[in-house]
């Protein structure tokens, strides 16, 4: 008969101990992160065929949002916009108008519009003379800025540009781009 000398017992207890745990462990998720419960993020209100107007320090309009749906939640007193069409007046006539699928309105601060979404110049006559086109763009009210961290294509009359971000400052008549910007150009 064979005996086990202790050196054996030494290599075999740990190994039996290891095959005994892996066989019965148990596999735990590792946590995430909290994430809001659906009781504690609720709507105080919601509105149907929204139209909202903000008026400038002339008494002007300066611009105006459109939805087929607002739902406000007063927790960070942001709304939810379903279908969002959104105008910005210009002095000289040449207005800004965006649409998109989704967007959020950050109190008096800010909107941005989310999936599909489409900002044209158009022209006092109303003709576009150019388009953006991007995922997401984001409008501060103060500044009149316009941004976008998302792919941006530019489209103009006898033009495409394509970049990876985008800063409009509307007032200035400025459009800064950045991150693998290209571009083509037909006379």
């Amino acid at each position: 008969m064979n005996r086990f000398g202790w050196k054996q017992l030494l290599f075999i207890v740990p190994t039996i101990v290891v095959v005994l745990l892996l066989t019965n462990r148990q596999v735990v998720p590792l946590s995430q992160p909290e994430q809001p419960s659906a009781s504690t993020i609720e709507s105080d209100y919601y509105l149907r065929k929204v139209h909202i107007s903000n008026i400038g320090g002339d008494g002007n309009i300066d611009s105006e949002i459109f939805a087929k749906l607002l739902t406000h939640y007063p927790q960070d007193d942001h709304s939810d916009l379903s279908a969002p069409r959104f105008k910005i007046y210009r002095p000289n006539g040449e207005n800004l108008w965006a649409k998109s699928k989704e967007g959020v309105i950050f109190g008096d601060k800010k909107v941005v519009l989310k999936e599909d979404v489409r900002l044209e110049q158009r022209a006092s006559d109303h003709t576009i003379t150019s388009r953006i086109e991007s995922n997401e763009i984001e409008f501060e009210h103060a500044t009149q800025k316009v941004t976008s961290r998302e792919r941006v294509k530019i489209i103009g009359e006898n033009y495409t540009i394509v970049a990876g971000a985008m800063e409009l400052l509307s007032n200035e008549r400025q459009l800064y781009l950045s991150r693998g910007v290209k571009g083509h150009y037909e006379p």
